[in-house]
């Protein structure tokens, strides 16, 4: 399901009636269940698990975007980041501040001993960059924006 909502910020009843309508579609979706610990899976791939249900395409992305963009063991900074996804700046920048940390925090909630999906580290000029663990990366090898995978698991 996808929803385009507009609003104008500046009309207090506008505000109003988006977070009523909100609130009425988020009682309306299922809850996601919290991820096992017993379940046998590494906890990256029980934490990307939690994750990918609760973000929508362009938030997946963004995360594929710094999977298949930014080499092993390096970051990249936000500015380059938007200029791979065809995005602003601000846009990007809004998205890994406000959904996407939201999401993270509330998956890592889910899963206990989750990890960070990015590592973060300011460069000689002050900017923040962004980058991607070895092992976040590897759990998150057949991930798709369409939130599946690219190929069937097979039973181990």
């Amino acid at each position: 399901m996808e929803m385009t909502l507009n609003v104008d910020p500046s009309n207090p009843a506008d505000l109003r009636q988006a977070v009523s309508l909100l609130q009425q579609v988020l009682a309306q979706l299922p809850r996601l269940p919290a991820e096992s610990v017993s379940d046998g899976a590494p906890v990256e791939v029980r934490m990307l698990n939690n994750l990918w249900p609760r973000i929508g395409r362009k938030t997946r992305a963004l995360v594929l975007t710094v999977r298949d963009r930014v080499p092993e063991g390096t970051t990249v900074d936000i500015e380059t980041l938007a200029g791979h996804l065809g995005r602003s700046f601000s846009s990007v920048k809004a998205t890994l501040n406000a959904s996407l940390r939201k999401a993270i925090l509330s998956a890592q909630g889910a899963v206990p001993g989750a990890p960070e999906l990015f590592v973060w580290q300011k460069n000689n000029e002050g900017r923040w960059e962004i980058g991607m663990t070895a092992t976040m990366r590897a759990a998150m090898a057949d991930r798709t924006e369409d939130g599946g995978f690219t190929m069937i698991p097979t039973a181990e």
